[in-house]
């Protein structure tokens, strides 16, 4: 669509866009937060504001959160796994984005692989995003400026045993698929900190599938606190955030 000067006006773009999405998606949209423009927007970018397209994707995420319970994923018991496997979605950025951490580092994959809970560490992995992804929506309700949420994984204590071992590759598949697939646009900067060399073991299995907004968001820093700290001064107060990760924070 064009204006008087030959050029594409993005508001107007953007305004049917939208509506010719909305009309074509609409008998399919369960959840109230689906039907508001800032969620569908972000199927019309990801697919360059092609509609067709951004509904195939939209229908794919739909049959993939139906398949996996997604809609109830933030109501089981996870508590068997919050115990052995840390993470939390309690912290803000400087900007108000929530912020998941997670202490990688701790965690055993070979272990959740030999004893048939690997299947759970996934589903897991996908509880973390749809936290994460709530928290966003349920303060956009509350009128906060929010789109986005940011993820730190410390690395302190990976090794090849624990963490690499073939077995373990697929659950950092899942998590990159699901991601990049199933919440278009969420996340605002991924933070690798304490990353040993052999982290290129998963590296090579998982890069291949990094879309270009990956790369762009993917930051990763070695031991050297020194740099991560002052990278994640930067984006969140000290006090927001537990010491393993640079902070203050004493709970």
């Amino acid at each position: 669509m064009k204006m008087g000067n030959g050029r594409v006006s993005f508001k107007s773009l953007y305004r049917r866009s939208v509506f010719q999405f909305r009309n074509l998606v609409r008998p399919y949209l369960g959840s109230a937060y689906m039907k508001e423009d800032i969620y569908l927007i972000r199927w019309i970018r990801v697919t360059n504001f092609d509609v067709q397209k951004a509904k195939q994707r939209l229908l794919e995420n739909l049959r993939w959160r139906k398949a996996n319970n997604m809609d109830t994923i933030n109501t089981e018991d996870w508590s068997d796994m919050q115990l052995e496997y840390p993470l939390y979605t309690d912290t803000v950025d400087k900007e108000g984005r929530p912020v998941g951490t997670v202490n990688l580092g701790t965690w055993n994959f070979r272990r959740a692989a030999v004893t048939g809970k690997m299947p759970r560490m996934i589903r897991y992995f996908y509880k973390l995003l749809e936290e994460s992804t709530q928290t966003v929506i349920r303060n956009q309700y509350k009128g906060a400026n929010v789109t986005e949420f940011s993820l730190i994984m410390n690395l302190d204590g990976f090794n090849a045993i624990q963490h690499a071992c073939p077995a373990c590759l697929q659950a950092y598949r899942a998590f990159v698929t699901a991601y990049q697939n199933y919440y278009v646009g969420y996340t605002h900067k991924i933070t690798l900190i304490n990353t040993p060399p052999i982290f290129k073991t998963v590296l090579d299995v998982i890069q291949p599938l990094f879309t270009a907004r990956t790369k762009e968001i993917l930051k990763i820093f070695g031991p050297n606190k020194k740099e991560w700290q002052e990278y994640l001064d930067k984006e969140i107060s000290r006090d927001a955030l537990r010491p393993e990760y640079g902070g203050t924070r004493s709970d």
